[in-house]
């Protein structure tokens, strides 16, 4: 990495959580149907692609996500890449301004104080392609927390769950991502909640939404970085060749038998 890229330290939930708290996210959901009546995919409602930009890449390649490497420019690589679908939303955690604009307070997900709601995305976890899932593992499953736009209804995201589709998951759980980069005291981070979901790491997912569809990448604004992680991938079978050839090459393949 040069010096002029990747300034930014840590990617931890309480950064999230003050960007939210500026432009105003919120909301939640679970279901078994299409897209929304209006058309719009599930991805559509919960990702608008005008929230001002992600701000500058915090790597360079997908492999500064893949466990296994050092610390790039202090940037921590996710605990784990896991490969399923995601089967359901659930209410994750939300909060109210406090009375400074450095610090927001937990509130009940349904009360009409919170300025910030975040959602649980629940993934069925079909194969971990690279490094450990180390805790909060539930019948297959890990829980994902992911922010909602505050225009977005629990009934509109039931309605599109379905069209949410499968992929690649670079994720550490967001309690020991917050201890390991020293932010576990901060107020925002409850541990009781934080130790029970995992937090997408540099925003790297990318998913189909039908079988061998071209990938989409809904966490990341930038299309040209993207693609630059991507490196011509389109598919997620080319994506999952892509991410197990760098896991087997680090011995960082939970499962030898896909080296």
């Amino acid at each position: 990495m040069t010096n002029i890229r990747i300034r930014r330290a840590r990617v931890i939930a309480l950064a999230l959580i003050s960007a939210l708290l500026t432009s105003g996210l919120a909301a939640c959901g679970t279901s078994n149907s299409g897209p929304h009546s209006d058309g719009r995919t599930f991805w559509e409602l919960l990702t608008p692609r005008d929230s001002g930009g992600s701000g500058a890449p915090l790597y360079d390649e997908i492999g500064d996500v893949i466990p296994g490497t050092s610390n790039v420019g202090g940037f921590r690589p996710a605990a784990a890449v896991i490969d399923g679908p995601i089967i359901a939303i659930e209410p994750g955690i939300a909060y109210a301004a406090g009375e400074d604009a450095q610090h927001s307070v937990i509130v009940p997900y349904d009360s009409a104080d919170a300025a910030v709601r975040f959602v649980k995305l629940v993934v069925q976890v079909e194969k971990v392609r690279a490094g450990k899932l180390t805790t909060a593992v539930q019948d297959g499953k890990i829980r994902i927390n992911i922010p909602q736009p505050n225009d977005v209804t629990i009934d509109q995201l039931i309605e599109a769950i379905n069209t949410a589709g499968r992929g690649i998951f670079h994720v550490s759980n967001a309690l020991e991502r917050a201890q390991a980069t020293g932010d576990a005291g901060n107020p925002e981070i409850d541990p009781a909640y934080y130790s029970q979901v995992y937090q997408v790491i540099g925003n790297a997912m990318f998913l189909e939404t039908s079988p061998g569809a071209q990938l989409i990448h809904p966490l990341l604004e930038d299309d040209e970085f993207a693609q630059q992680l991507l490196q011509g991938d389109t598919t997620l079978a080319e994506f999952r060749a892509s991410v197990d050839q760098i896991a087997c090459a680090r011995g960082q393949a939970e499962d030898r038998s896909i080296c």
